[in-house]
Order: C-alpha cells, then structure tokens, then sequence
C-alpha cells in the first residue's frame, strides 16, 4: 500500500476510536437520563393523573351546565328557529363580490376543460428508466473478477491473496458498494498486491465512520430533547423543591382537589338555580 493510503486508514481507524468512546458516553448518560425520567414519570402518572382526569371530567360538567343554561335562555327568547334566519334577498342588479374583484382587475373568467382534454385524462406513468447504477455494478464486477479471479494464476502465495481479495470484492458486489468496485477498477493491476486490499479497507472504515456519526447525531439530538422537554424541567424542579423540603408532586395534588371542590361546588350551585 502506498503512505497515503496507510495514512487514510489510520486516520479513520482513530476516527473511529474517538467516536466509538463518545458513543459509550452518551448512550450510559442517556440511560441514566431515561431511567430517572421514567422513574419520575411513573410517580407522576400515579398520584397526578387520576386527579387530573376527576378535576377534567368536574370542569367539562360546568362548562355542559353553563351551556345548557345560556343556550336554553337564548332558545326561549328567539324562538326554536336559533340562530335567526336571514331574511335578505339580492336585488336583480346584484353583482357578487368574486365577480366585482374579477371585473375590476380584468382577470379572465376560469374556463372549465373539456371532458376528454389533457387537463382531465388520466396521465399515464412514465416508462422507468434502466438501472444504470445496478448495471454500473455488474459491470466492474465482471472486470475485477477477470483480472482477480483465483483461477486466473497457479501460485499458491498470490491464489491465497486473490481467494481473500474476491471475498470482498463479492462483498462489496452484494452491497452494491459501487464506489468501491469503481475504486479497484481504477486501479493498474500492475499495482502492488497489497494495494486493492487496503482501498477495500478503506472503503469498510468510511463505511462504519458515516455509521457512527450517524448513530451520535441522532443521540446528541435525543439528548438534547430530553433536555429541554418539559417532563425534565418538572423533575428538575421537584429535586430542588426536595432540597427545600418540600415535597412539589403532593403540593400540585393538594392543587388539584382544591380545584376539584371547587367546581363540584360550582356544579352544585348550577343545579340549584
């Protein structure tokens, strides 16, 4: 292999390293993270969420109660035909306002297409065009294969180099890695053996890099979510709230049946009047 080509795989292999390290970090941070904010959720749903579903259920009965009242009022004053009807009737000389905008900015009226114009036929699906990527695959395939093929030499040192080199080069084939294929096409045959190896190496390692940025950008974004939602930031003040000795999840519950009275108090008064 050349120095270049050394230096590239050594540096995606470092690469590599350095990612792989920050993606062990931040896959054990957002364990921990998802941990405690399924910890605090479950406490949560626990003693919060039937007092919100009570207090929902005691707040829409008010609002059903007001309505019946209010609209059964509004009902025996105007009659049973609520709303009024409208009893207005355009002169001969009206001209609607769409009409009036049309007129005054000379826009030509909409022309309705004829039932069989190319406006309303049916399109019909274009033809695909070849695959040319598959056949650009097929293609280099068949020319490493001829210049590499195992059978094409009767030394056992370079056989046993080419039985290693078609293993990957099938690899790459059934992965339709064509850059790779393209890659070793390239490449003089007369180039040392070593060579076609390493640029498939190479191909392997940008490969499981692009992988791996992939995997932390899509943690980093997840991080950065669960970091700003707004489950953390209730956590987060109940852990502070904690430190005071106060206890936030009980003082919201002791909120919400005060809330709760409060309307059953309200719907007793409605059905009274």
């Amino acid at each position: 292999m050349t120095d270049t080509l050394e230096q590239q795989i050594a540096a995606l292999e470092a690469a590599i390293a350095h990612k792989e390290s920050a993606l062990l970090e931040l896959e054990a941070e957002l364990l921990d993270l998802r941990r405690d904010l399924s910890d605090f959720e479950a406490r949560y749903r626990k003693l919060i969420g039937p007092l919100e579903i009570r207090l929902e259920a005691a707040q829409a009965a008010v609002r059903d109660l007001e309505d019946e009242r209010r609209y059964g009022a509004n009902k025996s004053k105007l009659g049973d035909d609520n709303p009024l009807p409208s009893f207005w009737q355009p002169p001969a000389d009206y001209v609607p306002v769409a009409e009036q905008f049309r007129r005054a900015w000379h826009v030509p009226p909409p022309v309705e297409p004829p039932p069989d114009s190319p406006a309303t036929a049916i399109p019909k699906p274009r033809a695909e065009a070849p695959d040319s990527r598959e056949a650009q695959v097929k293609k280099l395939y068949r020319t490493l294969a001829l210049r590499y093929h195992p059978d094409l030499t009767t030394d056992l040192t370079e056989r046993e180099r080419r039985n290693d080199l078609m293993a990957r080069i099938n690899e790459a084939y059934t992965q339709r890695d064509l850059g790779a294929l393209q890659a070793l096409a390239d490449r003089p045959a007369d180039r040392p053996p070593e060579e076609p190896l390493g640029l498939l190496r190479l191909r392997d390692l940008q490969r499981i890099d692009d992988q791996l940025a992939d995997r932390l950008a899509d943690l980093r974004l997840e991080h950065t979510n669960l970091l700003h939602g707004d489950l953390i930031k209730l956590a987060l003040e109940e852990k502070f709230a904690r430190r005071q000795g106060r206890d936030l999840l009980r003082d919201m519950a002791a909120d919400l049946e005060r809330q709760y009275q409060a309307a059953m108090l309200k719907l007793e008064q409605l059905r009274r009047r």
